[in-house]
């Protein structure tokens, strides 16, 4: 609700945008390979990098990602 009333008021909605997909592919991209330098860190960034390359890879994959 709260991102209706945000596009209603901005006047845009940027998901309806034929453009949006190509940069929200474009953003997890980059999220990925940021995590992605950091695997040897620590097991849980490993384990959430592979959790994020089975989403890219699979675009009907659920995104459940973990903030890092």
């Amino acid at each position: 609700m709260i991102g209706i009333q945000f596009a209603e008021h901005y006047g845009f909605d940027v998901l309806a945008w034929e453009g949006y997909s190509v940069l929200r592919d474009i953003n997890e991209l980059k999220m990925t390979t940021w995590l992605m330098q950091n695997v040897d860190e620590d097991a849980a960034i490993a384990q959430e990098f592979r959790n994020r390359m089975i989403s890219l890879r699979d675009h009907d994959a659920p995104r459940k990602w973990q903030a890092f």
